[in-house]
């Protein structure tokens, strides 16, 4: 039995404590239900390209206070193209746009290339919106609503448990973006949930597609307007 008595606590600084051994490396390595992230990103390649993303021009600031620019994270429809849910990432687009046409507003789409974090993402968006509100999407189907007088973490709304969401979700959260556009205030949306923590399966896989955002960032590149359209 191990205790504070037999077993005192030497500990003096770092790299002076608890180091694992290569034999202890190997055993924890060496996991029966170990997977790739090869293995857990290999669902992507089999809806790659069913959208283009073209690069049109320098993003601007925009002038209509009807439009509500939507930023998409470097690796969506580059190297990411399902989302956590199992919708494509071209039905999720899709579905946003539709819900702010509903309520009269036009999207833009912006890809931000030098960051993959989220709140800048849409942040960035709203700041070039040109009514102040802009979307944040991520490749695995992480969303939010930004305005551009927040700080990166204050945002409107955020869908966070991407899993969880459904297509009917997404073309709400694009309503109640066009309603932040027009000075309303929207009820936020209810996403669902279980009492349980959603499984480590899909933790596992949303750390291998943030990988893959983390390759397509291009730092200290500008956002650029982009056309996105159907293959």
């Amino acid at each position: 039995m191990l205790s504070k008595i037999t077993d005192p606590n030497d500990y003096s600084g770092p790299g002076t404590g608890y180091t694992l051994t290569e034999a202890r490396r190997a055993e924890i390595d060496d996991i029966r239900q170990q997977r790739s992230a090869t293995e857990l990103t290999v669902d992507q390649a089999e809806h790659a390209g069913h959208i283009t993303v073209t690069e049109v021009e320098p993003a601007r600031q925009g002038s209509d206070p009807r439009e509500v620019c939507i930023g998409l994270s470097p690796a969506l429809g580059r190297s990411v193209w399902l989302s956590l849910c199992g919708l494509p990432i071209g039905e999720v687009i899709r579905q946003l746009s539709a819900g702010l046409e509903e309520e009269g507003c036009v999207p833009r789409f912006v890809r931000v290339r030098s960051t993959i974090d989220f709140g800048l993402i849409g942040l960035t968006a709203a700041k070039l919106s040109g009514s102040g509100i802009g979307i944040g999407l991520q490749g695995k189907g992480t969303a939010l609503i930004h305005r551009r007088d927040l700080a990166p973490l204050a945002n409107l709304e955020l869908f966070s448990v991407a899993p969880l969401l459904t297509a009917r979700n997404y073309r709400d959260l694009g309503r109640n973006a066009a309603r932040h556009a027009k000075g309303m205030a929207p009820v936020p949306i209810l996403t669902g949930g279980t009492d349980e923590s959603i499984s480590a399966r899909y933790h596992a896989r949303a750390v291998a597609l943030v990988a893959l955002e983390r390759e397509a960032s291009e730092p200290g590149q500008s956002p650029a307007t982009v056309e996105v359209r159907r293959a």
